[in-house]
């Protein structure tokens, strides 16, 4: 696997955890599932190398901040923002689906 990067990028009312693995091409941002953590990615990004990849751990999850109760809005605007400070442009997002039981 490539080499990789962890980093905690400082949001406003909190720090997302992530990890970036520096490569070429289009950034790709991985996003995990509820209950999920960035680095559930891995065998992922096993399969793209040489890509710039970057895997979050979303608020309530992993290293991330959790304060607060859990709010997709929210969650949807920490995305946002964490696309803003890392200044990605042109970016392939992939998410993963929770399964619902």
């Amino acid at each position: 696997m490539q080499e990789f990067r962890e980093f905690r990028l400082d949001i406003g009312d909190i720090e997302l955890a992530g990890i970036e693995w520096p490569g070429q091409g289009d950034p790709i941002l991985l996003l995990h599932a509820t209950g999920f953590h960035c680095r559930c990615w891995n065998q992922v990004v096993r399969q793209l190398p040489g890509r710039h990849v970057y895997a979050m751990d979303l608020r309530f999850h992993g290293n991330s901040g959790s304060r607060g109760a859990a709010d997709w809005r929210l969650m949807a605007e920490d995305i946002y923002q964490a696309i803003d400070r890392l200044d990605l442009e042109r970016l392939v997002g992939v998410g993963h689906p929770s399964v619902a039981t």
